[in-house]
Formats: structure tokens, sequence, C-alpha cells
């Protein structure tokens, strides 16, 4: 899980609040199989048969839906930024006592 002091860790929600932290800086819900108790989502690993629906929502859903977040999150922001050669310019337009 990533260390982020003082940042949101992450967790996984079906519905409810599950006791699962993401290893994310945001909240995944997803229509997740968990287990009887729901104190946890169901793992192939320790034979229970929704496991391969909970692998499967994590590796073609939610890993593809994040990453294009953070694409999208960037792209905002280089956006946001003031174009260098737009600044450039105008400095020296402001120089030469253009408008």
């Amino acid at each position: 899980a990533l260390d982020t002091p003082g940042k949101l860790k992450g967790r996984a929600f079906a519905y409810l609040p599950l006791p699962v932290k993401t290893g994310l800086p945001v909240h995944v819900h997803g229509d997740f199989q968990v287990t009887s108790s729901r104190r946890n989502l169901a793992q192939e690993e320790i034979g229970l048969e929704h496991g391969s629906w909970n692998r499967e929502l994590v590796e073609s859903i939610i890993a593809p839906t994040y990453a294009c977040l953070l694409s999208e999150l960037a792209h905002e922001a280089f956006a946001a930024r003031p174009d260098e050669s737009t600044e450039a310019s105008k400095e020296s337009a402001d120089a030469d006592g253009e408008p």
C-alpha cells in the first residue's frame, strides 16, 4: 500500500464500507462479491467461488479507470498552466510598447 501520511487512505466499498484498504488515495466503490460476514472480499486463494469476479473487476475495470483518471487530471493540470510561448510573446509585445 502507498504510504501517504495525512492524506486519504482509500477503502473499498460494496454499497457499504469494507475494512479493505485499496492502497490508492481514493475510495473505490464496486459491485464486489464479499464473504458471508461482509468483512472481506471473496478471494480465489481461499476457495471462495466469486473471487475471480473481484479479480476481473480490479484488473479490467478499476485499474484502467484509475489510470484514465490520472491521465485526465494530468491533462487538465497541464492545460491550466499558462503557455510559456504565449507569455513570452506578451512580454515581448509589452517591451515594444504594443497593447
